[in-house]
């Protein structure tokens, strides 16, 4: 009984501790533009051509630079996640020797092999 209690608390806080930092979609913001992993959804603009729907509550936005991105500016080193009222709610830092790969990897997102 005491092994299936710790084993809970143990599930418990590992889904608790993991909690705001996982994500379908990380969204990383550099001088030349943003880069996307993961997989975004498309959808049709006004002028007729697919575009990636990228201002979606729940993607994490990670800065390489200081820079806007949509009505938001980020700061260089800093991840925040999109909340349902579209504002950045920041959820820590980065370390931005990291490759894209593994930014990816430490929010949650699947890779290809």
């Amino acid at each position: 009984m005491k092994n299936k209690l710790l084993l809970v608390i143990i599930s418990v806080f590992l889904v608790f501790s993991c909690g705001g930092k996982k994500t379908d979609v990380l969204l990383i913001v550099e001088e030349e533009g943003v880069g996307v992993m993961g997989s975004v959804t498309f959808e049709l603009s006004s002028s007729g051509k697919y575009q990636p729907k990228l201002w979606v509550p729940g993607y994490i936005v990670v800065f390489r630079v200081d820079r806007k991105f949509g009505d938001e500016a980020g700061q260089a080193g800093q991840a925040y996640k999109i909340t349902k009222d579209y504002k950045f709610d920041p959820i820590g830092k980065v370390d931005l020797n990291k490759s894209n790969e593994d930014l990816a990897k430490q929010f949650g997102i699947k890779m290809k092999e």
